[in-house]
């Protein structure tokens, strides 16, 4: 009679859906959620202090898509750059950022399985948004019109872009992916995602005029 061998997987209690998702190695954080959103909006409200200050003799639009491109900068490069140099560590982590990103995983857990979907937006996130809002700042803060409109343009559509393909991967699995309470898809999934369905609107819209405008100025003079 042979004997064989039996590898048992240890089942290890987690608050994430769908409830089949299997994390053998998930430790939870010592932040209570409280403690998490006190650190993110302290985070934002030093970024909008600097912003403001730094940049006080400019216009409010101007400050205010300078601070909008920054933090955009910081989001994609920084903290999804974090994610991306992590992902197969962050529900087993006890770091501030894999504690946020593990409670921002109640709201869609793909970003703690590596679904490949995810995980290719989020390495163009790195890559190309960061950088390209990166020079859409400078842009401003140089005022250099091609540079600015150009970079603000292109980064704009693609975060419309993303965000819609983001948005329906999950509705269209009838979000499974998010804990069934409202607070989770309502606050987490849809609240803190809608500054990208708006705020590129609204540049995009700014960008086309700009360009028209400075483009019929040129044409107006060589006639």
């Amino acid at each position: 009679m042979s004997t064989s061998d039996f590898s048992f997987q240890v089942l290890v209690e987690h608050p994430y859906y769908p409830q089949t998702l299997v994390f053998p190695n998930y430790k939870r954080g010592n932040l209570r959620v409280e403690q998490i959103l006190m650190i993110v909006c302290s985070a934002v409200f030093v970024l909008v202090s600097l912003v403001m200050t730094i940049f006080r003799k400019r216009s409010i639009a101007d400050r205010a898509t300078i601070l909008w491109f920054t933090l955009c900068f910081l989001v994609h490069s920084g903290f999804e750059g974090y994610y991306l140099a992590n992902v197969n560590r962050i529900v087993e982590n006890s770091t501030i950022l894999s504690q946020i990103w593990g409670e921002y995983g109640l709201a869609d857990s793909r970003y703690l399985t590596g679904d490949p979907t995810t995980l290719a937006m989020e390495i163009i996130s790195v890559f190309v948004f960061g950088p390209l809002s990166l020079l859409a700042a400078y842009g401003i803060v140089r005022r250099r019109f091609a540079t600015r409109h150009l970079a603000q343009l292109a980064v704009s559509i693609m975060h419309l872009y993303s965000l819609i393909i983001y948005f329906y991967t999950n509705i269209l699995e009838d979000c499974k992916h998010t804990r069934p309470e409202p607070f989770y898809f309502w606050i987490y999934f849809v609240y803190f995602n809608f500054p990208w369905f708006i705020f590129p609107i609204i540049l995009i819209i700014q960008s086309c005029r700009e360009i028209s405008t400075r483009t019929n100025l040129v044409a107006n003079k060589q006639e």
